[in-house]
């Protein structure tokens, strides 16, 4: 434990290498976060799964995108065709690759402005662990076994509130107010 104590420890303390922005007469300063802190969020991202979410947003958009890509170039492309498919593929794979780390560094620098490298460092330690892999890998589980669960509390608060509201409005002496109404099916297309 005291292995890791050390690093986690030495993350409290500012870091040599946060350098304010360049703030103007009256602003206040902005501390960039240092390479250890964002390396320290980027290790936390991962180990929470959020890269494997990320990943996952990127394959389903270069998805979609093929389908797109196909369109650019049936089977009897022109040569014309054939290279429109070619730049398109291209530039969806600077686009899909730009977007992951856009991503990536959105969460990176929110875990750094929100936990304290200490916070980061036992987050980051817990998902690693045996416990914490196996809390990932349960997720799906568990939100199967509490979700209609979940379904019925919601049922029953929407049903409760309903009475409440009734109630209400008839000790205000207000008429009934009809029930919502849920959304209509779409009309099916001829």
């Amino acid at each position: 434990m005291s292995c890791l104590a050390g690093p986690v420890l030495a993350e409290t303390k500012p870091a040599p290498e946060a350098k304010p922005a360049a703030a103007a007469q009256n602003a206040p300063v902005v501390v960039e976060p240092s390479a250890s802190q964002l390396l320290l969020a980027r290790q936390t991202v991962q180990a929470v799964g959020l890269t494997r979410q990320i990943d996952g947003v990127i394959l389903q958009f270069r998805q979609l995108a093929a389908k797109q890509a196909a369109e650019l170039a049936p089977a009897n492309a022109t040569e014309a065709q054939k290279k429109a498919q070619a730049a398109f593929l291209a530039s969806l794979q600077t686009l899909a690759n730009e977007s992951a780390m856009r991503m990536l560094s959105t969460y990176e620098k929110a875990y750094v402005a929100v936990f304290s490298p200490v916070e980061l460092a036992a987050i980051r330690n817990f998902y690693q662990s045996p416990e914490g892999q196996a809390f990932l890998e349960k997720q799906p589980q568990l939100a199967r076994t509490i979700g209609p669960a979940l379904q019925q509390f919601q049922t029953e608060l929407n049903q409760k509130l309903e009475a409440l509201v009734k109630q209400a409005r008839k000790d205000a002496g207000l008429p009934e107010a009809p029930a919502p109404q849920a959304p209509a099916a779409p009309a099916a297309k001829k």
